[in-house]
């Protein structure tokens, strides 16, 4: 370390400061950075918003306490990835009503209300990730003839339901982010990604305190039967032989053997845990249930089921895109594998292009989902990204479809587009800008 390094309290701290040291920890914070320029306000409100008091910074590398500048600067224009996507224009790409030579936008520099900061991201990245770690100890505690600790989950879902109702779209990012990296089976995440989904969705439908939390503890434990199971099935790199379906067939039953002498458990927790994989039409497992025999908040779950492993790579089969799950699951919810109306909330709460969506404009333009509302499901908040021609912009336009922008071209979404064959990272436009 240099020796001109000084320790200054949080309220000396400003941009372009280096940050060399905090007083605590960095793995107590949600820095993935340990050292760095200060170039964002919303780290120094993280940081604030974590406790620290004092923090070590070096003048030689950034400002120093003494230095002042009159007006803050722009941080510079980032350098075009290797990693940033070469999006070139489909040659079968739909005429689009608008003009398509759009100019390049310049920085935003208001944030449009839906799309989360830094600071929210860092906070829900880390309920996610901390809870994810306490239900792999539940789960394997469970197998393990340790009793259920309730409490832990119950405090679990206390800290995702507060992080939905504080900013829904830091949380939803965080979850698509981490079905971005999963390439497998993983139980854990899973029943992470599926609670924060379907307490999302039951939000927004008003359930009530209890019924909330119920859908929530079932959401958490509804493959806990998948623990009994041997763990390569969940490791296979092909599809699964119809025996192997079979042993999967009887994961719902096994998590109700599990919990049998769990009292804390209600009668709707256990039948979300036997009845998500049944189907309205009476196509579903393991008693081939059908109609209103299976409760709400059951097919509620299993329907966000069935999305978070359409979107992730499962068993050998491919991740789809959030818009072609969507569009699969409207498809079983026509032929009656489950209820419309459920079908329908969910569309309404994730969006006809959910969060981490790739689309193009009817400017030709590329664009990431990163925030969606509830009543304007067409009408996300985007990250335009580049051009019609496919280049890359130096910084992306943060826009609000849902409010008119008087002064850049008239925008809409004209339809979605594969990542992968679009050789587009999305991951790297979820992050806050």
């Amino acid at each position: 370390m240099s020796r001109a390094t000084k320790t200054i309290s949080i309220d000396e701290l400003r941009l372009g400061m280096f940050i060399e040291r905090l007083d605590r920890s960095w793995l107590t914070t949600p820095f993935m950075r340990h050292r760095f320029v200060l170039s964002d306000a919303d780290d120094i409100a993280l940081l604030k918003r974590y406790g620290i008091k004092q923090i070590v910074i070096d003048p030689t590398k950034g400002l120093d306490v003494e230095e002042r500048v009159t007006a803050p600067a722009a941080p510079p224009a980032p350098a075009v990835s290797p990693e940033a996507p070469s999006l070139a224009v489909s040659p079968d790409a739909p005429a689009a009503s608008a003009p398509r030579d759009v100019p390049a936008p310049a920085p935003s520099t208001d944030r449009p209300a839906a799309i989360p900061s830094r600071a929210d991201l860092a906070i829900a990245g880390l309920v996610h990730s901390e809870s994810v770690t306490a239900m792999q100890r539940i789960l394997e505690g469970i197998t393990s003839a340790v009793r259920l600790d309730s409490p832990a989950l119950r405090t679990m879902v206390t800290r995702i339901h507060d992080r939905l109702i504080e900013n829904r779209s830091a949380m939803m990012t965080v979850t698509r982010l981490q079905q971005l990296q999963r390439f497998d089976a993983h139980i854990f995440s899973h029943v992470i990604n599926v609670n924060v989904l379907a307490m999302a969705i039951g939000i927004e439908q008003g359930l009530d305190a209890q019924r909330l939390e119920e859908l929530a503890l079932g959401a958490l434990l509804h493959d806990i039967g998948e623990m009994r199971l041997p763990l390569n099935l969940f490791r296979k790199g092909d599809a699964l032989t119809a025996a192997e379906r079979g042993l999967l067939h009887q994961h719902p039953r096994l998590g109700i053997a599990l919990l049998s002498h769990s009292r804390e458990m209600t009668e709707t927790i256990r039948r979300i845990i036997v009845e998500h994989h049944e189907r309205y039409d009476g196509s579903g497992y393991p008693s081939h249930l059908r109609g209103e025999a299976i409760a709400p908040l059951s097919q509620l779950v299993g329907l966000v089921d069935v999305y978070d492993a359409l979107v992730t790579s499962r068993y050998g089969r491919p991740a789809i895109t959030p818009p072609q799950a969507i569009r699969q699951i409207y498809k079983l919810g026509l032929a009656g594998q489950f209820h419309k109306t459920q079908v329908e909330h969910m569309i309404q709460c994730l969006g006809v292009y959910p969060i981490g969506s790739l689309v193009e404009l009817s400017t030709g333009e590329r664009a990431v989902v990163v925030a969606t509302k509830a009543e304007l499901s067409v009408k996300p908040s985007l990250k335009i990204i580049c051009d019609a021609k496919g280049h890359p912009y130096p910084q992306p336009l943060l826009i609000d479809l849902s409010e008119p922008d008087t002064e850049g071209p008239a925008r809409a979404i004209l339809r979605d587009l594969d990542p992968q064959q679009e050789d587009c990272r999305i991951e790297v436009y979820l992050d806050a800008t």
